[in-house]
């Protein structure tokens, strides 16, 4: 019976993890870069506005990490989302249509994109050419 319940509650950890599951799934940010980064926008891909900065008026430093950003304030039901960059020295990133939903964590480089995603419940890492540049 003990070995039971251990195994349901790792079963239930699991699920409770998985943000392709949970679908309130919260995403790292760290700032691989060598700049700072001054405004980061998500909004979901059937928008034509990009929406509030989710760093408000901080700023992520160069080698920090925002734990658990969450994309899903407004709209909980979404997954596929396009984000902006803008580092402060006005230079924007983007990538247009990612999975937030499967996403652990976003490392943002100075010409890439970073994704660690969980599909299947298998991590994986991947390099992402932003959509676009702007410098």
């Amino acid at each position: 019976m003990k070995k039971f319940l251990a195994t349901l509650a790792g079963v239930a950890a699991l699920v409770a993890a998985t943000p392709a599951l949970a679908n309130n799934a919260n995403i790292t940010v760290i700032n691989d870069s060598s700049s700072d980064i001054s405004e980061i926008h998500m909004s979901d891909i059937d928008m034509n506005d990009w929406g509030r900065d989710l760093l408000g008026r901080e700023t992520l430093f160069v080698g920090y990490q925002l734990p658990e950003m969450s994309p899903f304030a407004a709209h909980r039901d979404l997954c596929r989302y396009d984000l902006k960059v803008t580092f402060d020295d006005g230079r924007e990133m983007m990538i247009n249509d990612f999975n937030a939903c499967e996403t652990l964590t976003l490392r943002v480089r100075d010409r890439s994109f970073v994704i660690e995603d969980l599909k299947d419940h298998v991590s994986t890492r991947r390099a992402i050419a932003p959509t676009s540049f702007q410098s």
